[in-house]
């Protein structure tokens, strides 16, 4: 059992929610020591799980959308502290990919009880920075920016899709070069997602069966820059349609280098990142965490 929990909280996450209310019912006569903390700028997250760590709880409790968890997981990667991600923010791919509910005195509740399993999963890393989710790059990294959290907040996953359609047109289309574990290819398009899971936190779209965060490797697909392709991606709700398999480049490996003919933004898990080139590489079972039942 779980004797000493940590909550982190973004209290900005997302559709305004009574977070800290819900949580302090959800804690009312439990057994476990419980400590919360609430962020207020990237980097928050990283500093309170690693003073989670120092002080010896057995688990940490992340609220918030896909930037905070991956400020949280900067903090626990490499360490035998798990963590528990609970459902706030925009997007929720990490949240959504773990079948995490969205009744968050609900997961408290599941969580505590230990009605689930702890697992090791892989983490992706570039220049010493960890990701849980994706690298996105190009057009996925500039729609991400483009959308406000005052957006976000009032219209929730729509208002990306308010932004696509300019973005798409806006956006400079890129020649690639991809190094996948030092065999080169080469492809045209307007951006480009690195992941290390199947969501990816764009919108509904995933990676398939074959994109796992256990798998010891990292994915890359490139779509290309036409509307119908991007339109087509940004609506599946599926792994990727037949009819967009020929317009879609992908490959898997351990290393990936990446660079491009004409500036490209970068985004780590929704957050900014410097621009082209880098390089990702795959942390195998790199973080312990929670995946409820």
């Amino acid at each position: 059992m779980f004797k000493k929990v940590y909550f982190i909280v973004n209290p900005a996450a997302g559709k305004e929610t009574p977070v800290l209310h819900q949580i302090n019912r959800a804690m009312q006569g439990r057994p476990q020591h419980w400590e919360l903390k609430t962020t207020r700028a990237y980097g928050d997250g990283a500093r309170l799980a690693r003073q989670a760590l120092r002080e010896g709880y057995d688990l940490v409790l992340a609220y918030g959308g896909d930037g905070t968890i991956n400020d949280v997981v900067n903090g626990l990667a490499g360490t035998d502290l798990p963590l528990a991600v609970l459902r706030g923010g925009t997007g929720n791919a990490v949240a959504k990919e773990l079948g995490t509910s969205s009744d968050l005195e609900a997961s408290v509740t599941q969580t505590l009880d230990q009605l689930g399993e702890i697992r090791p999963v892989d983490l992706g890393i570039v220049d010493e920075h960890y990701f849980l989710l994706r690298l996105s790059i190009g057009i996925w990294a500039t729609l991400s920016e483009a959308t406000t959290r005052e957006q976000k907040t009032r219209q929730g996953i729509a208002a990306y899709l308010l932004r696509f359609a300019e973005s798409v047109a806006a956006e400079e289309q890129a020649n690639y070069t991809i190094t996948v574990d030092g065999e080169t290819h080469t492809a045209r398009g307007t951006g480009c997602v690195i992941t290390n899971m199947s969501a990816i936190g764009l919108w509904t779209f995933n990676m398939g069966e074959e994109a796992q965060m256990d798998d010891g490797r990292l994915d890359i697909f490139i779509a290309d820059s036409s509307l119908r392709t991007m339109l087509g991606v940004a609506a599946n709700s599926t792994p990727l349609l037949p009819s967009l398999e020929g317009a879609v480049a992908r490959w898997h490996g351990q290393r990936i280098s990446l660079d491009a003919d004409v500036p490209q933004k970068v985004s780590l898990d929704g957050e900014p990142f410097h621009p082209l080139p880098l390089c990702a590489e795959v942390r195998p079972q790199a973080l312990q965490l929670f995946r409820p039942a």
